[in-house]
């Protein structure tokens, strides 16, 4: 199955299709090598998908609503409401 089958399949259950979803699902199916593993913060299942030398990036979502994580060396978890991913110019890199 490829990374874009898989995310859909995952949007589909979890998130009723949302193509939101399926961009999130892909970025870090893509950032993981094809391995799932979300986490749970405040509510909210985060997926990682970028990081740097000093912090972690991770993209989630709730009831339609995006947020994007960024967990660093030195400081506790930073969640953010986007309206879309666009709202985010920066994911870190690999």
């Amino acid at each position: 199955m490829s990374y874009l089958e898989k995310a859909r399949k995952i949007a589909n259950r979890d998130y009723g299709g949302d193509p939101r979803a399926v961009e999130m699902l892909l970025a870090h199916l893509n950032f993981e090598g094809g391995r799932v593993s979300g986490r749970t913060v405040q509510g909210i299942k985060f997926f990682t998908v970028g990081q740097n030398a000093t912090h972690q990036f991770a993209m989630g979502m709730r009831d339609g609503q995006c947020y994007r994580l960024s967990v660093g060396e030195d400081s506790g978890p930073d969640i953010r409401e986007l309206e879309d991913w666009e709202d985010c110019s920066y994911w870190g890199h690999r």
